[in-house]
């Protein structure tokens, strides 16, 4: 049933934009402010592209990373998640920009960041002891830069937060599979805690603590979002995946982090397996399948796309485009070559690709 439009009366007179109350700037209870032409402050205003057309306008849909939300890429051991996050620092440099890591897992390798495109003797990196320094190393880390005069887009890369702990976690020196316990007790429980700083109070010792990890988490993410917004910085949070135990319809997969990571990032990215290796006299690598569980800046329904990452090189952009074109029935299944290629961009960019 179409909806009813009621007619302007004197009893409801139209509102135009000079008629309106002057709106303060600032108010007890925040910050009031109209919406312009020009969008709200939070608004995407700039977009950072990966380099892969695929996963740019495709999965991502606005044309690459948007600087002042948060991304989350989760997958199983050596599906490609740091290489993942060392491709976005090089794509970065590309477009003037710098990129930070925060790593855990001591295992950073420069020799690998540069083979992805990176150079090293710009990119930052920072050693993240705990959940709670991550979030304030990289807000103060954004802030810092901005405040040195650096125009261009900033990008922190956390690798990885499955296996970064909590200062409890650390004070009391708990094992990895203590660790895991707590993780999967935490996701079968609402993080909904209000306090500032995120920790849980009352502990009891029968419970030990089990959701610290998501409210820390939860009590980090309330904050931080504002500053990625200010110094208009893209966080990329790097996790790893558990097995859902007991699921027997829906996704028999979750990532550590609780339900407050699901609710503050924009776009939720994840590798399903490790993939089909690739093995011959010329190449190694493997394939994989790229899957899209949430876009807040695009479309709502799952995608998914075949992607391969090729050892010591980087991700095939060729390869990855003419296969989407294959896999979209744009192109014959037998087009390869420089001549199939040339099909699938043509075809492509009449469906809009490049055009953002």
């Amino acid at each position: 049933m179409p909806r009813k439009r009621v007619a302007p009366t004197e009893a409801s007179p139209i509102i135009t934009m000079s008629g309106m109350p002057p709106v303060p700037k600032f108010s007890d209870r925040g910050v009031i402010m109209r919406v312009m032409s020009d969008g709200h402050p939070s608004s995407v205003r700039t977009v950072v592209p990966t380099g892969i057309d695929v996963i740019d306008n495709y999965l991502l849909v606005n044309g690459g990373i948007a600087l002042g939300r948060i991304y989350e890429l989760s997958g199983p051991e050596t599906s490609g998640k740091t290489t993942f996050g060392a491709h976005l620092i090089a794509a970065f440099q590309r477009a003037g920009g710098i990129g930070l890591v925060l790593e855990n897992e001591e295992a950073f390798d420069g020799a690998r960041y540069e083979q992805m495109g990176v150079n090293t003797d710009l990119a930052h990196i920072g050693r993240a002891p705990t959940i709670e320094s991550v979030f304030s190393t990289a807000g103060k880390w954004a802030l810092d830069m901005r405040a040195s005069g650096f125009k261009g887009p900033l990008t922190c890369v956390w690798d990885t937060l499955a296996a970064t702990p909590t200062i409890k976690e650390l004070a009391a020196g708990l094992t990895p599979k203590e660790v895991k316990e707590r993780e999967m007790a935490a996701e079968t429980e609402d993080d909904g805690d209000d306090s500032d700083d995120g920790v849980g109070k009352g502990d009891k010792k029968g419970k030990a603590g089990m959701d610290d990890r998501a409210k820390v988490i939860s009590g980090g993410l309330r904050k931080l979002p504002k500053i990625l917004v200010d110094t208009q910085m893209a966080l990329v949070v790097l996790n790893q995946v558990r097995d859902n135990i007991g699921v027997m319809f829906g996704d028999k997969m979750m990532s550590p982090g609780g339900r407050a990571l699901r609710h503050h990032t924009s776009v939720r990215l994840r590798y399903y397996g490790v993939g089909k290796s690739i093995s011959d006299d010329d190449t190694r690598g493997q394939q994989n399948k790229l899957w899209v569980l949430k876009n807040k800046l695009g479309d709502s329904m799952r995608k998914n796309a075949s992607t391969r990452l090729l050892f010591g090189q980087g991700y095939d952009n060729d390869w990855m485009t003419l296969t989407h074109a294959k896999e979209m029935r744009l192109v014959p299944q037998d087009a390869k070559g420089a001549e199939g290629l040339a099909l699938a961009k043509a075809a492509l960019a009449a469906r809009g690709w490049g055009a953002r």
